[in-house]
């Protein structure tokens, strides 16, 4: 039997190569969102509040279903460290398919906040503004909850580094992306508030497809 000490240390250098890119990962979906913050914020106030509110909304429904995803990652590593790899797999793609289903009834719900709101009280040009940001970001829910599952199963096979590196390079792609949506730059048209919404929705989809290739 090892000594405490050493099998402390033991079990600190496998969790860091896990857990440290994790970690980076994290950041960098946060520095996304203050990218997407500072860049509305050249809309004026009002464009900010809504895509404060909208990215709120959306981040909370996505996260909560996303949470159910993380089970992934704990069933993948039960099957990958029993060398049935073939289950591993499975599980993940289990994962993918509950991430599709549970993107459309999460679409649906986000095409019809904009009413939901202005009914309960919210200002009329506010709820509009936060349901042009919706009907953009809402297409990024599929790639949202599907880069939820296979994050879960890179991190259950020690590949949480991939995870940290599609994040980092996502931090640039997507502020380029706000500025040309945003502001029409790179010959596309200026979208304003809607641009916010399509730059994160295809910045999520482009990650989970790297992910898939990846593993692939």
């Amino acid at each position: 039997m090892l000594p405490v000490r050493t099998a402390f240390a033991a079990e600190l250098r496998a969790l860091l190569p896990i857990a440290a890119p994790l970690a980076a990962a994290n950041l960098s979906n946060m520095a996304m969102g203050l990218t997407n913050a500072v860049m509305v914020g050249y809309l004026g106030g009002a464009a900010l509040s809504a895509a404060g509110l909208g990215g709120g909304l959306y981040f909370t429904i996505g996260v909560t279903c996303q949470s159910v995803l993380a089970a992934v990652a704990p069933l993948a590593a039960r099957a990958i460290g029993a060398r049935r790899h073939r289950i591993a797999g499975e599980i993940a793609a289990t994962g993918l398919v509950l991430a599709l289903a549970a993107a459309v009834p999460i679409i649906v719900l986000l095409s019809v906040l904009e009413q939901l709101l202005a009914a309960i009280g919210y200002e009329p040009g506010l709820a509009t503004e936060i349901g042009r940001y919706l009907e953009a970001i809402r297409w990024g829910v599929p790639g949202f909850l599907a880069f939820g599952a296979l994050r879960a199963l890179l991190a259950a096979s020690a590949r949480a580094r991939v995870v940290m590196l599609v994040l980092l390079a996502a931090v640039p792609a997507n502020a380029v992306l706000n500025w040309a949506l945003i502001f029409g730059h790179l010959g596309l048209p200026p979208l304003g508030i809607a641009g916010s919404g399509w730059s994160p929705a295809t910045i999520q989809t482009l990650m989970s497809l790297a992910l898939m290739a990846v593993l692939l």
